[in-house]
């Protein structure tokens, strides 16, 4: 069962998910039999961020509940986080943002009792995330000032470029476009100084509709062809598209 569960782990992290179910399955299949809950509760883990990278949203939240489950039997709360964090993901990418809503705020909470700042960046933005497709703007910044304050603490250059091209898009949301270019342009001075092409992608493309809604068409113009260039470097078809 472990043989299995390691070739599974390592398909998983070559990417090669398919492979990596037919592995992980196997290896499930054999825990359960052996009553092997510990290393049962890792596979369910793996199994579920195999089906999430697949796009299988209701798979990977099935598997990552039981994983949960028996992650809280044994009171790990670091693991916990970790998974609620990834249902909440699986939530949001299936449009369910009151679901999604409810794991982040919980991760949220995890986090902050763990004292674990690099986390809880992380998933106050994801948190901001989903009250921004809310539509509730006053709460997104709240929650993304927030994780870009412990990316700050932190000096997290990273984390301070993804909080500050999240600023950007709630900006202009709100009509605060002005506001929006501000945080745009230091996310994409961020991102360029530390070589990152697709959060350099992102933060052209939240200043394009910055200025868009501005009607600084040239600007625009700018933004987007610069964002095209580096989204064909990246053979990213949906950025082209």
């Amino acid at each position: 069962a472990r043989a299995l569960a390691g070739i599974g782990c390592c398909h998983l992290y070559l990417s090669d998910c398919p492979r990596a179910l037919e592995y992980l399955e196997r290896a499930r299949v054999l825990q359960e039999e052996l009553g092997n809950r510990e290393e049962l509760a890792k596979t369910l883990w793996h199994l579920g961020n195999a089906h999430h990278q697949l796009g299988a949203s209701a798979a990977a939240l099935e598997q990552h509940a039981k994983a949960l489950k028996l992650y809280e039997e044994r009171a790990d709360r670091p693991m916990v986080a970790s998974i609620v964090i990834e249902m909440g993901s699986s939530h949001f990418y299936s449009s369910d943002y009151p679901r999604a809503l409810e794991s982040y705020t919980r991760a949220v909470k995890l986090l902050e009792e763990l004292a674990d700042r690099n986390r809880i960046a992380l998933a106050l933005g994801n948190l901001g995330g989903t009250y921004h497709h809310l539509g509730d703007y006053t709460r997104a910044v709240e929650c993304v000032e927030r994780a870009l304050k412990v990316s700050e603490e932190l000096g997290d250059r990273e984390g301070m470029a993804r909080g500050l091209g999240s600023l950007c898009s709630v900006y202009d949301a709100m009509g605060s476009h002005e506001q929006a270019l501000e945080c745009g342009r230091k996310s994409l001075k961020l991102s360029e100084e530390l070589g990152d092409r697709p959060g350099t992608a992102k933060a052209l493309h939240g200043m394009g509709l910055a200025f868009l809604s501005l009607t600084d068409y040239p600007a625009a113009l700018d933004c987007y062809e610069r964002m095209l260039k580096l989204s064909e470097d990246l053979r990213d078809q949906a950025v082209v598209a």
